[in-house]
Formats: C-alpha cells, sequence, structure tokens
C-alpha cells in the first residue's frame, strides 16, 4: 500500500514537534543519523520535485549541514542556504576585496593603491 506524500508530510510535521524549520534539516538522512524511509518525502512531494523547488541540496545527504549544526543558524527557506564549498573551491572563491584581474584597471570609484603626497 502506498503511502501519500501529504500523509508522510504530516508524520515528518509531528516527529519534528511541529518545527518546520526542523522538518526542512531533518538530519535523518542516513548519513547524518538513522535512515528515515520518508526523509526524501518529507517535504509533502517527490524528491525530484523538492530538488527542483528547495535545491538539491535538500535531498542530497551530502550536501546537508551536520547533524549538530545549530538550527538557528539555518533559514528557514532552503533555497537561501548553499552547501559549503569544496576544500579546494573554498580558496578560489573568496577573493579579496578592492582587487582586480591583471587584465581589468581600476574603475572611476577604486584609486587603487594609495600613494603619500608630501606636503612643503
Amino acid at each position: 500500500m502506498a503511502v501519500s506524500d501529504r500523509a508522510v508530510r504530516r508524520n515528518c510535521w509531528e516527529c519534528c514537534g511541529g518545527d518546520r524549520k526542523a522538518v526542512t534539516w531533518c538530519s535523518c538522512d542516513g548519513l547524518h543519523s538513522t535512515n528515515c524511509e520518508f526523509w526524501n518525502h518529507r517535504f509533502g512531494m517527490g524528491p525530484e520535485r523538492a530538488a527542483r523547488t528547495y535545491g538539491r541540496h535538500v535531498v542530497t545527504p551530502e550536501l546537508m549541514p551536520e547533524a549538530n549544526h545549530p538550527l538557528d543558524d539555518l533559514p528557514a527557506n532552503p533555497r537561501l542556504w548553499s552547501p559549503p564549498a569544496e576544500p579546494g573551491e573554498a580558496n578560489q572563491a573568496q577573493q579579496p576585496q578592492n582587487s582586480h584581474p591583471p587584465h581589468i584597471p581600476p574603475g572611476p570609484c577604486d584609486p587603487g593603491p594609495q600613494t603619500q603626497t608630501k606636503t612643503a
């Protein structure tokens, strides 16, 4: 007998004490905690639709935050959260502010390196 997605959502809601955010960031994905057979359907829709609606990280255990991650630090809307970058990508993604690639000169609002002028 198949269980409806709506019934699964109601079950997840009750399991998480009626906390919508706890349902969204549930760690019972089998990687971070126990394996719940309803985990992929906790949004009240199939996993493919949930991935299109909220992002693939909500149905991919490897992209979810760790189970001990504080719930208060996570957004209520899962579309506003992005998984952490891979260790090699983190350094490449961060660039110092006000830095320009060598082939692009500083714009009119960016004076470039500061020079000191002497006053007599």
